[in-house]
């Protein structure tokens, strides 16, 4: 019961965008894509790094985009690191 059930889920390729806002509290955000259109969920479970320093918000990230019964999710999420 409101978990995602992944063998049903359909990852279709790799995003970048922003960091909306993200709850530490409850583990979740949104992200702004890039390309546009509506934010995506993001899970502090999802992100490749065990558990990112600082705060999120305003940071860019890469993301696998996956399609679930609940809609759009963000999965293996990384920080773009600056060169």
């Amino acid at each position: 019961m409101g978990s995602f059930v992944y063998s049903q889920e359909q990852h279709i390729s790799t995003h970048t965008g922003t960091i909306h806002w993200f709850s530490r509290l409850k583990g979740i955000g949104q992200i702004r894509p890039d390309t546009g259109g509506y934010d995506i969920m993001a899970n502090i479970s999802d992100f490749v790094e065990t558990q990112p320093a600082g705060s999120l918000e305003h940071k860019m990230v890469s993301y696998k985009l996956a399609k679930s019964e609940f809609g759009g999710q963000a999965r293996q999420i990384n920080l773009v690191r600056s060169v």
